[in-house]
């Protein structure tokens, strides 16, 4: 192992300057960068669009140029960072950010770019961060924080690599991102939207080709925390995106089982009428099943749920009840459907089945380069590339 210098980053960025844009120019259209502008996946700026200085947050005040480096500061457990691009040059961040701006004859902007995705440098400021419900840390700590800096050739080579292995992690991402909208265009290509009909099936309404069968709510006194025999994992909307809360029932409390296979419905919000899958166990009275008909098949029900003029008939007249709103049964029940033939329902399957494989293998290489990338950054700034 390399030893390298280690510095404070403040100690090589120089100072930004700041404006008011409701007081200075209210008149004036301008780009303002807040904190939900940053990707977290590609760490990258989303344009917002422009704004006018009158309806500026009051935390719109740093303005930014090419080659600057953002930190957000608030909950730096999610690492919201970017590098500034030629098109956001002149566009103003809000307080929210930690703006480095790199002094170009000893810091690398894209050097310290990378630096900030690092995990040593992520948790630092986990460890740092103040604040419960809404952790943060302060521009001070960023910028005492430290960083190697070897020589400045050097920086740039190391950046140049890791450029390199970041854009091959991107185009991984992207592409997995296309496939991931590929099941409902295969859908819409064979069906159609169910209200239309436009390929002219049978037509039902929804409720006769699909059964919802709402969930059930054992005690919590009898919530267990530990797999086990006779023990069936209770599943709640927040399982399908976390498995931080795994929740289990004696078995003879299990009153809704269902499978993986099985497609079900977040009946609440916000956002309500969400349609899940891939879970197993028994389910709470904020989901409900939605178990085929007729022949339909649970991919098909998946895809149909999901369909854009379907959905937000849905979400429009959902009932509020207790600040929530919640899926009305009856007019789910009433919705225009159709009952396309079963060899079609049956292509319909082999095609996902084709396309999950495609996918699978995307997921695969995306994980690939990600490793690729996080092995290339730890070796980078232990001085080893």
């Amino acid at each position: 192992m390399n030893s390298q210098v280690s510095v404070q980053i403040g100690e090589h960025v120089s100072k930004v300057q700041t404006w008011s844009p409701a007081r200075e120019a209210p008149d004036q259209l301008f780009n303002y960068i807040d904190i939900g502008s940053v990707s977290q996946t590609t760490k990258s700026i989303i344009p917002n669009g422009s704004i006018l200085g009158s309806d500026a947050p009051s935390r719109a005040r740093q303005l930014i140029q090419a080659g600057d480096v953002l930190v957000s500061t608030v909950r730096p457990n999610l690492n919201a960072v970017a590098y500034v691009g030629d098109e956001m040059d002149g566009a103003t961040a809000s307080t929210g950010f930690c703006v480095l701006r790199p002094q170009s004859e000893k810091l690398d902007g894209r050097y310290l770019y990378h630096w900030v995705m690092t995990s040593q440098f992520v948790e630092e400021m986990v460890r740092q961060a103040t604040g419960q419900s809404y952790p943060a840390v302060s521009d001070k700590i960023v910028k005492s924080s430290l960083i190697p800096l070897p020589p400045l050739d050097k920086q740039k080579r190391i950046a140049g690599i890791l450029d390199q292995a970041d854009a091959l992690r991107r185009l991984r991402a992207q592409a997995l991102d296309k496939l991931s909208t590929l099941g409902h265009a295969i859908f819409h290509e064979m069906f159609g939207d169910p209200y239309s009909n436009p390929k002219e099936f049978e037509r039902r309404k929804l409720g006769e080709i699909i059964k919802f069968i709402g969930g059930s709510q054992p005690p919590k006194s009898t919530f267990l925390y530990e797999p086990g025999v006779d023990r069936v994992r209770f599943v709640q909307i927040r399982d399908f995106r976390t498995d931080e809360f795994r929740t289990y029932v004696p078995k003879e409390l299990a009153k809704r089982p269902f499978v993986k296979d099985d497609v079900l419905i977040g009946r609440y919000g916000p956002p309500v009428f969400q349609i899940l899958r891939g879970l197993a166990g028994t389910y709470n009275v904020a989901l409900m099943k939605a178990e085929p008909m007729q022949g339909v098949t649970n991919d098909f029900v998946f895809y149909l749920l999901q369909e854009p003029k379907l959905h937000s008939y849905v979400v429009a007249n959902s009932e509020r009840t207790a600040g929530q709103s919640g899926v009305n049964l009856k007019l789910l029940n009433e919705y225009p459907a159709y009952l396309p033939p079963s060899d079609l329902l049956r292509d319909f399957s082999q095609c996902l089945n084709a396309h999950f494989e495609t996918k699978s293998a995307a997921t695969a290489h995306l994980e690939n380069a990600k490793q690729l990338f996080a092995s290339l950054q730890q070796r980078a700034f232990r001085g080893e590339l």
